[in-house]
């Protein structure tokens, strides 16, 4: 099993909870998503084969990601990944 399967599991099974920044960032790159732009403290990933943008918005010093926006997140992953199988 490659390193980002083993991040997004673990994300997973946290169910979105405790997920730094970075952590979800590198996630969503590693799976092909192309920071676009950041406006504040929202990151706007895109990718090439997901229709939709995924917005990260970076949470106070010291604190870790909104669960809504983690899921939206594995939600894009999600799609990307079945894009790809077929």
């Amino acid at each position: 099993m490659a390193k980002r399967e083993k991040q997004l599991q673990r994300i997973q099974e946290r169910r979105c909870r405790n997920v730094k920044f970075e952590e979800l960032c590198s996630l969503v790159g590693s799976y092909g998503f192309a920071l676009d732009r950041i406006r504040g403290s929202h990151h706007i990933f895109k990718h090439p084969g997901y229709t939709g943008i995924v917005n990260v918005q970076k949470p106070h010093p010291g604190g870790d990601v909104q669960p809504a926006i983690c899921m939206q997140a594995l939600r894009a992953i999600q799609e990307v990944i079945e894009f790809d199988d077929a």
